[in-house]
C-alpha cells in the first residue's frame, strides 16, 4: 500500500512539475530582431534585403517599419508584411502594404518591429537606426558617347548619346557649354526621365526652346544624372563641337557650268 502511495505521489509530482514548466514556458514568450540591427546600415531603395529574428512563438508574426526623426520621435509606421512564418522575411524596399512609398534620405531614421499575430504586445524593435538611400552606395554612371577627342556634330543632325550604369530608374541628360578656359558658361536641358542607356539627340533646341550655339568657340560636354539621386552623375571627359553645317557639306554649281553658254 505504501509503495502504491509513493508511486502515486511521485507521478503526481512529475505531472505537476511538467505542467508548471509548460505554463512557465507559455508565459515567457521571446522574440529578438537580428537584422537589421547594427549601426551604419544603409539599404538602397528598390533593392532586396533580409529581415531576420528569433523567437519561441508557434504562430506567424507581423513586420513593421518604424520611421523616426533625428530627435528619436516616432513619425510613422509602415506595414511591411503580415502572417509571416519562420524567422526571415525578404524585403523589397519600395512600398508598404498600403501602397505608401518608403521615403529615402539621411533625414529618415528607421527601425524594424516584429510582433506576434496572437498578441501584438509581444514584439521586439531593432536597437539601432538604419537609413534607406535613394540609390546604392556603389551606384555609378559612365558616359560612353560622345566621349573622345575631335568630335564635331552638325547642327540639325541626329546623334546617339550613350552611357553605362548600375542604377534603377530614369536619367536626365544635359549639355554643358564651356569656353576655351574650361569655365562652365551654360547648361542646356536635353531630356528628362530617359529609360535605358541611350538617347537619340536631334541637335536643334533644348527643352526650354533655347537654340544650341554652333562654332569652334563653344566647347560642349554631356552630363547624365540619375533622377532618383541627381548627385549620381557623370560628365563626358572630352569636349566636342557643334558645327553650323556638317564637315562633309558641299555645294556644286550645276548650271551654268559649261563652255559656250550665251544668255
Amino acid at each position: 500500500m505504501k509503495k502504491s502511495i509513493h508511486l502515486f505521489t511521485t507521478f503526481f509530482l512529475a505531472v505537476f512539475i511538467l505542467a508548471g514548466t509548460m505554463v512557465a514556458t507559455a508565459q515567457t514568450p521571446f522574440i529578438k530582431v537580428l537584422q537589421p540591427n547594427r549601426t551604419h546600415i544603409v539599404w538602397a531603395y528598390k533593392t532586396r534585403h533580409l529581415i531576420s529574428w528569433k523567437d519561441n512563438f508557434t504562430r506567424p508574426v507581423n513586420i513593421d517599419l518604424l520611421r523616426y526623426n533625428s530627435g528619436n520621435t516616432l513619425k510613422g509606421t509602415y506595414h511591411l508584411a503580415k502572417n509571416v512564418s519562420g524567422s526571415t522575411y525578404s524585403w523589397y524596399i519600395y512600398k508598404d502594404m498600403d501602397h505608401n512609398v518608403i521615403p529615402t534620405g539621411d533625414s529618415y531614421y528607421y527601425k524594424i518591429r516584429v510582433s506576434s499575430t496572437v498578441d501584438p504586445s509581444k514584439s521586439d524593435v531593432s536597437d539601432h537606426y538604419f537609413h534607406v538611400s535613394a540609390v546604392a552606395s556603389n551606384a555609378r554612371i559612365r558616359v560612353i558617347q560622345p566621349n573622345r577627342t575631335h568630335i564635331v556634330w552638325a547642327y540639325k543632325t541626329r546623334h546617339l548619346i550613350s552611357w553605362t550604369d548600375n542604377i534603377s530608374g530614369t536619367f536626365n541628360i544635359d549639355l554643358l557649354r564651356y569656353n576655351s578656359s574650361n569655365t562652365l558658361k551654360g547648361t542646356y536641358h536635353l531630356a528628362k526621365n530617359v529609360s535605358g542607356s541611350t538617347y537619340s539627340w536631334y541637335i536643334y533646341k533644348d527643352m526650354d526652346h533655347n537654340v544650341i550655339p554652333t562654332g569652334d568657340s563653344y566647347y560642349y560636354k554631356i552630363k547624365v544624372s540619375s533622377t532618383v539621386d541627381p548627385s549620381k552623375s557623370d560628365v563626358s571627359d572630352h569636349y566636342f563641337h557643334v558645327s553650323a553645317v556638317a564637315s562633309n557639306a558641299r555645294i556644286r554649281v550645276i548650271q551654268p557650268n559649261r563652255t559656250h553658254i550665251v544668255w
